[in-house]
């Protein structure tokens, strides 16, 4: 099954080199950058009837791009990448499920203190 994704980076969809995001910002490298916004590509993952995908912030700036991608598709997308305390009460707003977090914080009270900001359960 084909997982839909889109990358967000400074504000526009992109297709990072892996292992060149972490570095100094002049060793980025990127495959492709779109002209499009991301909530074209949602919309076409919706018309095709893609599910299960998300979208990744990577880095700041890219919040307003993530929203319209998950609004451009409710339900078929969750956004990763970002979610912290202080903007998890923002996703109220947002389409049901719609919000990941990493494994790893699954066990943590950052999580549990997260999802109760945003009014929700982990469950």
């Amino acid at each position: 099954m084909f997982r839909p994704c889109i990358d967000l980076h400074e504000g526009k969809v992109k297709q990072i080199v892996g292992g060149t995001l972490g570095a100094a910002p002049e060793r980025l490298q990127t495959n492709f950058v779109s002209d499009r916004p991301a909530a074209w590509y949602a919309e076409m993952y919706k018309r095709d009837g893609l599910k299960g995908g998300h979208v990744i912030m990577l880095g700041p700036g890219n919040e307003t791009e993530g929203r319209a991608a998950l609004r451009a598709y409710p339900g078929g997308l969750q956004i990763g990448g970002g979610v912290n305390l202080d903007n998890a009460r923002a996703s109220e707003s947002l389409p049901e499920p719609s919000m990941m977090t990493c494994p790893p914080c699954r066990p943590s009270r950052w999580y549990s203190s997260a999802y109760q900001a945003a009014g929700r359960s982990e469950t």
